[in-house]
C-alpha cells in the first residue's frame, strides 16, 4: 500500500514538473506585457545601434537559448560597433499548410541546418533599390578554411553540433562561418561567426570572429518566436553606418522570410 501511495506521489510530481515544461514558453510568460502588445499589433520588433556604449539588448524572450544568445559575444573583445536585434512573432497556421501539428521545434532545427536551401534567396538591396539574389553560392563546407562542400547535417537533435558554411554574398563576396547549434524541447538557435574577413567593396570591413549572427526559435504555444542578434566590430567610420544598416537589416528580414517559406 505504501509503495502505491509513493508512485502515485511520483507520478504526480512527473505529471506537475512536465506541464510546467510543456506551458512554460507561454508567449505572456517569455515576453513583457508591453512587447507582447507590440508584437500583436505589429508582428516584428526591431532596433539598430552604431558606434553606441553600453548598448542593452531587450528585446530577447526570457528563455534559456535567448539569453545564452544575448551572452554569446566574448568578454574579452571590445564592444561591438554595430548591434542590430529584432524579434518576430508568427502564428503557427499560418506556416506550411496551416496544419499546426507540423509546425515544431524539430522540424524549424532541421530548416536552419538546410543551409544549401539557402542557396537563390532573395532580398532587397537598397543600394540597387531592388529586389535580388542573397546567396549566389551557400552550402555547408569541411572546416573554417576549407570550402570541400560536404552534405548539410539534418540528423537527430541539432543540440552541440558545430558546423561550416560559404556563403558567396552578392554584396561583401565569398565568406566562410563556423555554426554552433543549440536546441532543447521548446527551442533551437544557430549562431553564425565569421572565420573569414569581411569586405565592403576592396575595404577589409570585419576581421575573421568579429561578427556573430544569432537566430534563436522558440516554440510558443499555437505561435512562434523568432530572435535575431546581430554584432559586429569593426571600424567605427561613418561610411560603414548606412551599409551596416542597410545591409543587414535587409539580411535579416531575408532570412525571416526564407524561415517561414521552408514549412
Amino acid at each position: 500500500m505504501k509503495k502505491n501511495k509513493l508512485m502515485t506521489v511520483s507520478l504526480l510530481f512527473v505529471s506537475i514538473f512536465i506541464s510546467s515544461e510543456l506551458y512554460s514558453y507561454s508567449p505572456e510568460k517569455i515576453l513583457d506585457q508591453e512587447k507582447y502588445s507590440n508584437l500583436i499589433e505589429k508582428g516584428k520588433l526591431e532596433r539598430t545601434f552604431y558606434n553606441k556604449k553600453n548598448v542593452s539588448l531587450i528585446l530577447y524572450p526570457a528563455t534559456q537559448l535567448a539569453y545564452k544568445a544575448v551572452k554569446s559575444w566574448p568578454a574579452e573583445k571590445d564592444e561591438p560597433i554595430y548591434v542590430a536585434e529584432e524579434l518576430f512573432m508568427l502564428n503557427k497556421k499560418d506556416l506550411g499548410t496551416g496544419d499546426v501539428s507540423k509546425v515544431t521545434i524539430n522540424e524549424a532545427s532541421k530548416i536552419i541546418r538546410s543551409v544549401s536551401k539557402m542557396e537563390g534567396m532573395e532580398y532587397y538591396s537598397h543600394s540597387d533599390k531592388k529586389t535580388e539574389v542573397l546567396y549566389k553560392d551557400c552550402y555547408c563546407i569541411k572546416g573554417p578554411n576549407d570550402r570541400t562542400r560536404v552534405p548539410d547535417d539534418l540528423y537527430g537533435s541539432a543540440d552541440g553540433k558545430i558546423m561550416y558554411c560559404f556563403q558567396n554574398d552578392n554584396s561583401f563576396g565569398k565568406i566562410n562561418y563556423r555554426l554552433e547549434y543549440h536546441q532543447t524541447d521548446n527551442e533551437v538557435s544557430a549562431t553564425f561567426i565569421n572565420t573569414t574577413p569581411i569586405y565592403m567593396g576592396f575595404v577589409k570591413a570585419i576581421d575573421s570572429d568579429n561578427l556573430r549572427i544569432n537566430v534563436v526559435i522558440t516554440d510558443c504555444e499555437d505561435k512562434m518566436l523568432v530572435y535575431m542578434l546581430v554584432q559586429a566590430d569593426l571600424p567605427a567610420l561613418a561610411i560603414f553606418e548606412n551599409t551596416m544598416n542597410e545591409s543587414f537589416g535587409s539580411r535579416l528580414d531575408a532570412i525571416y522570410k526564407w524561415f517561414v517559406q521552408q514549412f
